[in-house]
């Protein structure tokens, strides 16, 4: 897997991490009253929240790909220089 690839898969995993923190923080306070929502609207508006947030990681994909590539690009790459002791 190139560095590239692991970067892309560490941020997806970040956001997905946050959104299921969102979501269960969410049910929590339904739960305990503070927002109001019917419990039969709640799978819904959950489902909703996972699309939206998807939606916009995958919008916003694209910028965040060029510049990923553009970070990449601008690093000074490691170079192995052999040497010979006599």
């Amino acid at each position: 897997m190139q560095i590239k690839d692991k970067i892309v898969k560490a941020s997806w995993n970040h956001f997905e991490g946050a959104k299921n923190i969102l979501i269960a923080n969410i049910v929590s306070a339904v739960r305990e009253g503070k927002v109001k929502v019917d419990d039969s609207s709640l799978p819904q508006l959950l489902s909703f929240l996972n699309s939206f947030f998807d939606e916009g990681y995958h919008r916003g994909f694209n910028v965040f790909d060029r510049e990923l590539t553009s970070a990449l690009q601008d690093t000074p790459k490691k170079t192995v220089a052999a040497s010979k002791k006599n």
